[in-house]
């Protein structure tokens, strides 16, 4: 109890002591009140470092203001209030009068520090007192530079003051000043321009008693300087009545940054233009130099190469003079003194080519340089610098000539290699005489080919060289792309990419000649596929190629049927060549079968690309392209054309002849125009056929027969080269196993390998049978020869099966496989309705005997209860293919042969109602 006493009589006395107050603290509470109030009247007057110190107590005192409020047990907390708004006021309310006789307060550009943050303007010293104070600023000077100010705040206060002009506003205006125009006259009354003057076609404002020049844009008059464009004057405003002012007020920017003026743009696009222009003159100084160096250069090359043709020439003359016997002994030794003279000749050339190379690099280098000073600035593919275009036209058609004159060189030789080989032989006399079996002009005319070969190969890069320019001319702008088209039509007959592809062709040609050896050719008497690659020349698909690329006017199924047959032709010889190659890699070159892979790949790509876009046309999944206004229009009597093969090519239709029963095409060679191959007409299914020249019709004789120990050997030798045959089968069907693999082997060609002795064998055992029958054991070895020619039978058509069933479908793939009983066709519904409005029926290829389908066939017709044989398109499908549309599997193909297998799972007539329509 004691202790509680003494705590609640200490707790009194000091709640007395808060709230008494000593007459001593009473006084002096009044007098620091009435210091305050005379300090609060006499503030506002105050000016310089007094003024802000006072402010600084002001605003202290309202910090304790502030604190009284926030304090719970305040008994008059009104007082406070009261104190604190007063002081406020005052605070807000303070402005200071301007000094006498000196500008107010403005702003001056801001200056950032090399670390600085941040950037804004800082006020200038007009708040500093008016009397005896020190006055740090920079005298003001005149401006240097074309812009007032920096440009990095949100108001644009570079030519404005709230409150006046600044002596260096003043100056930076009056630099704009100019003389009063003579007979100014009256002030325009009407439009954008009231209130100025016009003298001598030029505008002229008069603000107070000045004169200024004045051009007009978008966004009104505005003052000019005529020697110096790139310099701003403040913004003028025509006040209501009429009179023109500076208008000084700060202006708001937008959310973005302020255009560039238009005078500082026409000022730096002139700049840049100057630049350009200069650099262009020394680069153009410079590639001109170089030019004349590299004409001099294919000057003499060219005056070699004149030399050499002509030795070529006396060459070919002494050698056929080398193959009179009358002649002969004369001309035999000159004949091999000009074989050494051109060998030298061309040697010599050899070596001007080569030191030419380092200086088309130089030359290419120097005339990029000289366009990239003045290459186009383009806006929505319009030069912004168009005076500059026919310079950079003419600098690309100079180097463009240059190239094309190296290219002539190369096509000369590429020509002479092919027309006069080493010795004076072209490779066509040569080819004639290796086919009739001359082993000396075989070795001569793998020489001769590896010489056109190494002449394409550097034709083609010269060629290549002078399409990427012509390309590049044509991108720069639309006038250098009418420039280009019409140099290129002036200069070459034929497309650039028509050129391009013929050599390419060639090239394949020679290293399909290289890549055999000697050896190859009597070997491929025995294995059918080694003759079947040997045999193909390739020639009809090679001139259907080029007429392709050369003329303009077929529709889009002939094109795309051409490419087809192309593809599958190039595709067929690159298998045989690796087959073979595997199989008997002794008769391969093969420092040269990687070369023709490479090179006969290149082609089917580019054949298979082109195919592509021709499909995706079809389907209208792209736009139809531009017309080749480059490519000439096919001749009006050239034809595409299909074969008996379902091959289709193009050919020129032979005009009628007394005594021609019926139409010929000639397929003919684009460079010689000489007749390739030729076909005739047979109305029906087996469509144009072949016409073989040279092999009269014999009729046939009877054999004699032979004894019978004779057709046992015989036999014997068949069923042992059948055996060979399924061992390369076999061979050729680990490949099934490999998805990237499997669609390079043609399973018609196993049916084929063994199908073709079966039926010697069984031609074998009539024979016997005819005439020996008498004998005892004939009949024991007809029944086992034929029993061997059923199996080889059997063999045959089951390896083709195995192929057929895991390679794409065709409709030739079904019909093999339903003739020989290996699947069955059923109907699976009629008249299914799709998406786009039509119909379709669907059957299913079922192997014989299950329940899984194989492939589906789908039959599109415009409606219901359509005829079955007008249908509007019939196609194969794989299971995981059947609700996707030919629209969109063309859409999900790339180049890579898909496009092509959709085109080959197609159905036609007559295999339609064949093997569907039936059902």
């Amino acid at each position: 109890m004691k202790h509680l006493f003494h705590s609640n009589a200490n707790s009194l006395v000091t709640l007395a002591e808060g709230q008494s107050t000593s007459d001593a603290e009473s006084r002096w509470a009044s007098h620091k009140e009435l210091g305050w109030l005379l300090f609060n009247t006499l503030l506002p007057v105050l000016r310089g470092p007094g003024a802000m110190a006072g402010w600084l107590l002001q605003l202290a005192n309202s910090e304790e203001d502030i604190k009284r409020l926030s304090t719970p047990n305040d008994p008059d907390p009104s007082a406070a209030v009261v104190d604190l708004l007063i002081n406020l006021s005052l605070t807000l309310t303070h402005a200071p009068a301007s000094e006498p006789g000196k500008p107010a307060h403005s702003f001056e550009p801001f200056k950032k520090a090399p670390n600085a943050e941040g950037a804004g303007p800082r006020p200038r010293d007009s708040n500093e007192p008016s009397l005896n104070h020190a006055d740090t600023r920079q005298a003001p000077t005149a401006p240097t530079s074309g812009g007032f100010g920096g440009d990095n705040t949100a108001i644009d206060i570079r030519l404005s003051s709230p409150r006046g002009l600044t002596p260096r506003l003043l100056a930076h205006i009056d630099s704009f000043k100019v003389a009063a125009p003579e007979a100014a006259g009256s002030p325009i009354t009407d439009g954008i321009k009231r209130g100025l003057y016009l003298s001598n076609d030029r505008l002229y404002v008069t603000i107070g008693h000045d004169w200024f020049r004045v051009a007009v844009d978008l966004d009104g008059p505005y003052v000019i300087d005529e020697k110096n464009k790139a310099r701003t004057a403040p913004p003028i405003k025509r006040d209501a009545q009429g009179t023109w002012g500076f208008d000084v007020a700060p202006k708001l920017k937008g959310g973005m940054p302020k255009a560039n003026n238009p005078q500082d743009t026409v000022a730096k696009s002139m700049q840049e233009m100057s630049l350009a222009e200069t650099n262009y003159r020394r680069s153009l100084k410079v590639s001109k130099k170089v030019s004349l160096t590299f004409g001099t250069a294919v000057g003499r090359v060219k005056e070699k190469l004149a030399e050499y043709d002509t030795a070529r020439k006396k060459l070919k003359t002494l050698r056929n003079l080398t193959r009179n016997e009358a002649s002969a002994h004369r001309f035999l030794i000159p004949y091999w003194e000009q074989q050494q003279a051109a060998h030298a000749l061309k040697s010599n050339l050899d070596q001007q080519l080569e030191a030419l190379k380092p200086m088309t690099e130089a030359l290419l280098g120097a005339s990029e340089k000289t366009i990239k000073a003045i290459e186009p600035k383009k806006i929505g593919g319009v030069d912004d610098l168009s005076k500059f275009k026919q310079n950079r036209s003419e600098e690309y058609q100079r180097t463009l000539h240059a190239l094309t004159e190296v290219e002539n060189v190369y096509n000369s030789l590429a020509n002479d290699a092919r027309q006069h080989g080493v010795t004076g032989a072209s490779l066509e006399e040569l080819t004639s005489l290796t086919n009739s079996g001359s082993r000396v002009a075989y070795d001569e005319m793998m020489e001769v080919s590896d010489m056109a070969y190494e002449a394409n190969k550097a034709l083609l890069a010269s060629k290549q060289a002078v399409s990427s320019l012509f390309d590049q001319w044509k991108n720069d702008s639309p006038f250098g792309s009418k420039a280009a088209v019409e140099y290129i039509k002036e200069r070459y007959d034929d497309p650039l990419a028509a050129r391009i592809i013929t050599t390419k062709l060639n090239r394949m040609s020679y290293l399909k000649l290289l890549i055999t050896t000697w050896d190859a050719r009597s070997a491929g008497a025995a294995d059918p596929q080694l003759k079947r690659f040997l045999k193909e020349n390739l020639r009809t698909e090679i001139a259907a190629f080029k007429n392709l690329r050369q003329f303009n006017g077929y529709t889009l199924s002939e094109r795309n049927a051409t490419l087809t047959t192309i593809i599958t032709k190039f595709k067929q010889v690159l298998s045989d060549s690796l087959l073979m190659q595997e199989e008997h890699p002794a008769l391969f070159r093969t420092e040269y079968q990687q070369r023709f892979t490479e090179a006969l790949n290149d082609l089917i790509a580019d054949a298979q690309a082109e195919l592509l876009e021709g499909v995706k046309e079809e389907q209208f999944l792209i736009p139809p392209p531009p017309p080749r206004n480059e490519q000439r229009a096919k001749p009006q009597n050239q034809r595409v054309f299909k074969t008996e093969y379902k091959e289709t090519l193009i050919g020129t239709l032979r005009a009628p002849q007394a005594g021609q029963p019926i139409n010929i095409i000639d397929v003919l060679d684009p460079q010689s125009g000489q007749p390739i191959a030729s076909y005739g007409e047979h109305p029906g299914e087996r469509g144009w056929v072949k016409i073989v020249q040279g092999q009269p019709v014999q009729s046939p004789q009877a054999t004699p027969p032979k004894s019978l120990a004779s057709y046992k050997s015989e036999a014997q030798q068949l069923m042992e080269a059948a055996t060979r045959s399924e061992q390369t089968i076999l061979f050729q069907k680990r490949k099934l196993d490999d998805p990237l693999r499997r669609d390079t082997v043609y399973p018609k060609d196993w049916n084929d390998m063994l199908e073709t002795k079966a039926h010697q064998l069984e031609a074998m055992a009539q024979q016997i049978e005819a005439s020996h029958g008498a004998r005892p054991e004939t009949a024991a070895l007809v029944t086992r020869w034929r029993a061997a020619a059923d199996e080889m039978l059997q063999k045959a058509r089951r390896h083709a099966a195995d192929g057929y069933m895991v390679q794409p479908p065709t409709a030739e793939n079904v019909d093999f496989l339903w003739r020989h009983g290996f699947v069955d066709i059923n109907l699976v519904r009629r008249d299914i309705p799709t998406k786009s409005g039509d119909v379709f029926t669907e059957y299913a290829v079922r192997k014989k005997g299950k329940i899984d389908v194989v492939w589906y066939a789908h039959f599109h017709y415009p409606e219901k209860n359509w005829p079955r044989a007008d249908h509007r398109a019939a196609h194969l499908k794989i299971p995981s293919q059947r609700t996707k549309t030919q629209k969109d599997l063309i859409a999900e193909a790339g180049s890579n042969g898909v496009v092509e297998k959709i085109i080959k799972a197609r159905i036609t007539p007559p295999l339609d109602e064949r093997l569907f329509l039936k059902l």
